[in-house]
């Protein structure tokens, strides 16, 4: 692996964000920052983002304000038959999301076809595998739009 780094047109987009590539050396992981033309070293992926942020900061004579206030695009390399499971892995999460939202949308139009042939509540919930409580739910609900998810942080907010 070169430690050697060059600046690049790409590595600071024309709104601000910092590329950072990052790739495993032995123990640690090499962080580089390329608009800075520096590097440093994180020994866990959980110290990359504040260990690049913080040489930013360093080396452009930055507030700790406005280091945080920095958006960084983090792109760890990862062997190839990992990288394509992770690929694959994310792409099964997306279609499971897609699903789940689909069968949603199928529960809810079951529930009012039954309401609307006169089944009772208790027995649409009994029918569905829900409680009756659920059934009287998904028969009045409106239709929401669907929302984006995004995966929940780890650590404060």
């Amino acid at each position: 692996m070169s430690t050697a780094l060059r600046p690049a047109a790409a590595d600071t987009q024309p709104d601000g964000i910092y590329r950072v590539a990052v790739e495993r050396d032995g123990k640690f992981w090499f962080v580089s920052v390329p608009a800075v033309d520096r590097a440093t070293q994180a020994r866990h992926v959980r110290e990359i983002e504040p260990m690049a942020r913080d040489l930013i900061r360093v080396m452009l004579n930055l507030t700790d304000e406005q280091a945080a206030a920095l958006v960084l695009d983090i792109d760890i390399a990862v062997p190839p038959d990992a990288a394509a499971l992770l690929t694959h892995a994310r792409q099964l999460a997306t279609d499971a999301e897609r699903l789940r939202r689909e069968s949603a949308i199928a529960l809810r139009e079951a529930a009012r076809a039954l309401h609307t042939d006169g089944m009772p509540v208790r027995d649409i919930g009994g029918v569905l595998g829900v409680s009756h409580q659920r059934a009287h739910q998904l028969i009045t609900e409106e239709l929401a739009p669907p929302v984006e998810t995004t995966r929940p942080t780890t650590g404060p907010s």
